[in-house]
């Protein structure tokens, strides 16, 4: 069972469906879980200078219900997702204060459920996330890959907002559960940083156009100037390593751009 936001399923290669559940603290406290993973958090691109508080104070409640659940001594384990926001931002997520906004809430996140583990004696597996994609993202076109992609299979085109080499680092959601999953088999507590294939937004554009047979003078610069910095990646090689030691394959960044016209066709049908 997984416990998010809203209603949905979620339906594997091999044909396997997961319900997504409302997070439902009163229906979870009855039951008994091997692994428990709250990823029931208001993500970014929901606060706004008119919601601060409102936003702050919803997050911290999700929270607080989760520690509660840790807490009742029916959880094995705890896999929580984080942010590569709480530590490391790029120039130009720097100077946006919803960025510091949700890093500070991600960073109280992890300390609270690190604490509540502690306190009964299970492992804390926390992953801080870059940049993801993959066929279960529910909004593909929020990260970049699925941004871009949408952009030249409806538009023919991709349009950037600088000539800046904006640098990120994509990663398979389904690979990085997966190996996730594996950390908990050994019973230890950890932090770790997503990673995967590092490629500046030139050249990923160039390789999503070059995927659908289109030129790459279909790369359209919104403006000559140079933006802020806005690289954002992690140089650790957590999850190659991983990969690594349990002889798992990761999804290259061609089959990765596959995945999330997949997605996309899902969620919009484009």
């Amino acid at each position: 069972m997984i416990y998010g936001r809203s209603q949905s399923k979620i339906t594997s290669e091999s044909g396997a469906i997961f319900d997504v559940k409302p997070f439902d603290i009163q229906a979870i406290v009855k039951q008994e879980f091997r692994i428990f993973a709250p990823f029931a958090f208001s993500t970014r691109d929901k606060v706004n200078p008119t919601n601060y508080s409102d936003y702050i104070d919803s997050n911290k409640r999700l929270i607080a219900d989760s520690v509660k659940v840790i807490r009742g001594g029916n959880i094995g384990s705890v896999i929580n997702l984080s942010s590569g926001v709480v530590t490391m931002k790029s120039e130009s997520q720097a100077q946006d204060i919803s960025y510091s906004v949700y890093a500070e809430l991600k960073s109280f996140q992890e300390d609270e459920y690190a604490e509540a583990c502690s306190s009964v004696g299970i492992p804390f597996i926390n992953c801080r996330v870059f940049s993801l994609s993959g066929t279960d993202m529910p909004e593909p076109r929020k990260y970049v890959i699925g941004h871009l992609v949408e952009q030249a299979v409806s538009n023919g085109r991709i349009e950037l907002h600088s000539k800046n080499t904006v640098t990120r680092r994509h990663m398979d959601s389904r690979d990085m559960m997966f190996l996730l999953l594996k950390c908990v088999e050994s019973g230890s507590s950890m932090n770790l940083e997503s990673s995967g294939d590092t490629k500046n937004l030139i050249d990923l554009a160039r390789m999503i156009l070059n995927e659908y047979e289109l030129p790459e003078d279909r790369i359209i610069f919104k403006s000559g100037q140079l933006l802020p910095t806005n690289n954002y990646f992690s140089d650790k090689n957590d999850f190659e390593d991983l990969a690594a030691k349990n002889k798992y394959s990761l999804i290259s960044l061609g089959k990765q751009i596959k995945n999330v016209q997949l997605a996309l066709e899902k969620t919009r049908g484009i």
